[in-house]
């Protein structure tokens, strides 16, 4: 790299051979919490990705060298708390993809138990009471009935017949019935 700002410059052969700049990070491609409190209830969070970016090539303006620079890393593509308070209720959230680490969650979390979480690895806070690295089972978004798309549980899915109704409004609850 060359920087020059005013004053009188010298000769005008230059030979560069740095490295290339690393690339950005990607965090919470579902969820990124960065300060304040979320409670998620009742939430499917799958099909999420992250990608870090690409590291730059290596220096060469003459006189070749240099090396390449890193790639960024992918973290938490389902949600990536970075310094909030998250507390989660009967959560779905698996089936994400991260090339670096933590998939699933990344960072700290109140978990109050009945989530189904596919990775934990990252995750701190979930409870005896979460379902912990398993399979989501998840067919793929669509009309199942209702108002909203969703990804209904298939056959064998542990996320069937687990979970609370404790914290669902009185509509939702008169609905389970």
């Amino acid at each position: 790299m060359l920087f020059r700002s005013g004053g009188t410059g010298g000769p005008n052969y230059y030979s560069f051979n740095g490295s290339g700049g690393n690339g950005g990070s990607g965090f919470g491609g579902g969820v990124f919490v960065e300060g304040g409190e979320l409670t998620l209830m009742n939430c499917t969070l799958t099909a999420n990705s992250t990608s870090g970016g690409l590291g730059g090539g290596p220096g060469n303006a003459s006189g070749g060298g240099g090396s390449a620079g890193q790639n960024g890393q992918g973290v938490g593509s389902g949600i990536y708390n970075y310094s909030g308070a998250v507390h989660i209720l009967n959560v779905v959230d698996a089936g994400n993809t991260a090339p670096t680490r933590s998939p699933d969650l990344s960072g700290a979390f109140a978990s109050t138990g009945f989530n189904l979480i596919g990775s934990s690895q990252g995750a701190t806070g979930l409870s005896i009471n979460d379902f912990q690295d398993v399979p989501a089972n998840l067919g793929p978004l669509q009309d199942n009935g209702g108002s909203t798309l969703t990804c209904e549980p298939l056959q064998g899915s542990l996320a069937i017949g687990y979970g609370t109704s404790a914290g669902r409004s009185e509509e939702h609850t008169s609905e389970l019935q």
